[in-house]
């Protein structure tokens, strides 16, 4: 038994090879690349998979070596070994238990089986026994990093009418304000704003579906490629996007100096850019989910009364210091948070705010 490796890309294969017959030196490469793809998908990643030490395929049983194609590739940090399934109607679930069994032994714990099409209940047998798969485009099991449980079929993509959600508003806005956006992987804007690899590759999607941008590949990186110039991708969004501001609360803080890392929102952000006078308390912006911590640490404590309030909170759907380097909330979210105000004076106030803004 001789091992090849075939390279595709910058990715490399291997499969165990018998000298007598030159056919199989291409049968498995799209396989793998469909695994790479599916990967790619759910996770955020591509995948690099790459040859598995001779020595140790030579541990295998020669049962395991003519029913498996191995592969190593790490994901999300962890290195894992795949075993691709060469017979194309599968096995019994209690079969592949104790296969997985033997292939551990040489490899180590994290193995996860590569499987062709299976019926429902033998993919909810597996589950309950913990046996890691991946059945490519269809369902993902790996209880070492993550589970994906969703059918996938393809279908065509429908131009999105709704609005965005507010995960992609913020990614847009980001390109729009000038930070770097475009040109850079999509697992590198995850670790930008502290979101996982999952969820901007949805956003991803949701941007493309909105016909506000394409994904382009460079190697392993995912990128985003934004369809037009920043005013032509303002104008054409605005029915696609929403105000950042899920609710309001009146607050008392326990000292009267600010938190520093605090943005000034709504009518104390307009009177900082413009000649509009400020409420008789000021306005500022959080992320919504950490006015809990701020009130369970003592920084403030709600009340119901205005009279008693010292400072207005805006609890927004993403951080707003992710758009801002001032003192104040970024223009675009500012003016979506107040644009449909009623207030004459506010309404000029957030026109002037985006005339005063640089592409």
């Amino acid at each position: 038994m001789a091992i090849i490796t075939v390279t595709v890309g910058k990715s490399r294969y291997v499969k165990p090879l018998d000298l007598h017959n030159k056919t199989c030196l291409h049968t498995h490469v799209n396989g793998w690349e469909k695994i790479e793809g599916y990967l790619e998908a759910t996770l955020g990643e591509r995948p690099t998979l790459l040859t598995m030490p001779l020595e140790q395929i030579r541990r295998l049983p020669l049962l395991l070596r003519s029913r498996y194609e191995m592969a190593t590739t790490t994901l999300l940090g962890r290195t894992l070994t795949l075993a691709r399934e060469q017979t194309p109607e599968g096995g019994p679930p209690a079969e592949y238990a104790g296969h997985l069994i033997m292939l551990r032994e040489v490899f180590g714990p994290d193995v996860a089986l590569v499987l062709p099409a299976l019926s429902g209940a033998r993919r909810a047998r597996l589950i309950q026994a913990g046996i890691p798969f991946i059945l490519s485009g269809r369902q993902l099991f790996l209880p070492m990093l993550a589970t994906d449980l969703r059918e996938r079929n393809p279908r065509v993509r429908k131009p999105r009418t709704g609005a965005l959600t507010l995960t992609a508003q913020l990614v847009l806005l980001r390109h729009l304000l000038g930070y770097e956006t475009a040109g850079r992987s999509l697992r590198a804007l995850a670790v930008d704003l502290g979101y996982s690899a999952m969820t901007l590759s949805n956003v991803a999607d949701e941007l493309i579906a909105s016909q506000l941008c394409r994904v382009a590949i460079n190697g392993r990186r995912r990128m985003l490629e934004f369809n037009g110039s920043k005013p032509e991708l303002w104008e054409r969004s605005q029915n696609l996007l929403r105000s950042p501001v899920r609710w309001t609360r009146w607050v008392r803080l326990s000292t009267p100096a600010v938190p520093k890392d605090w943005c000034l929102a709504g009518v104390s952000a307009l009177a900082q850019m413009t000649l509009l006078a400020d409420d008789l308390h000021p306005t500022f912006a959080l992320r919504d989910r950490a006015f809990a911590q701020l009130t369970a640490n003592g920084t403030m404590v709600e009340v119901q009364d205005a009279e008693v309030a010292t400072t207005r909170i805006e609890g927004w759907g993403y951080d707003p210091r992710l758009l801002t380097r001032e003192p104040t909330v970024d223009r675009l979210s500012l003016y979506l948070s107040q644009r449909s105000t009623t207030n004459e004076r506010v309404a000029k106030a957030i026109r002037q705010t985006l005339e005063g803004l640089k592409w």
